[in-house]
């Protein structure tokens, strides 16, 4: 949706002085929405901010290694 995702990808990148928590980013969407949106709207511009967001975390090194995801994923099926 238009020029949105430019300003969200420099909030979720922390061009404040912090990345934004996931109440203020989910605020900052839905101010950002003209009014006639649709739930539809709604959800795919917060789905692509957490994409955002989670890129972001990526670049600022917050990653999960594969070997603890993998870790963890496994101990679901091994109870």
């Amino acid at each position: 949706m238009d020029g949105r995702c430019a300003d969200l990808d420099r909030a979720v990148q922390g061009a404040h002085s912090r990345p934004m928590s996931a109440k203020e980013l989910a605020l900052d969407v839905i101010k950002r929405l003209p009014d006639n949106a649709t739930m539809h709207d709604l959800t795919e511009e917060l789905y692509a901010a957490a994409v955002r967001e989670g890129l972001a975390e990526l670049d600022r090194g917050e990653a999960v290694p594969h070997s603890e995801v993998r870790r963890q994923f496994d101990s679901w099926f091994t109870k």
